[in-house]
């Protein structure tokens, strides 16, 4: 029995285009896995930060508070002197 070179070229290319097609397949899923994990923990990210008024504050801020706090301290306790 013998085998025609022909044929067997067109089962290889047949062979080789199916495997390709599946490694396409293969890769496609892959990305839209990764894109779909990413997708979720962003959007966690962002629910638990939108959930959680930031507490940081400017440093300006952070320096009246600091003024007023100290100035308020002082005026409570001692006399203003002129």
């Amino acid at each position: 029995m013998e085998l025609n070179p022909s044929a067997v070229a067109e089962g290889r290319e047949s062979d080789f285009e199916k495997t390709k097609s599946q490694q396409e397949q293969e890769e496609k899923l892959i990305i839209t896995a990764w894109y779909n994990m990413g997708l979720t923990l962003h959007q966690r990210a962002t629910e638990k930060r939108s959930s959680n008024p930031p507490t940081v504050q400017s440093f300006l801020a952070q320096q009246r508070l600091a003024t007023n706090t100290h100035w308020g301290h002082l005026s409570r306790t001692q006399p203003l002197l002129l």
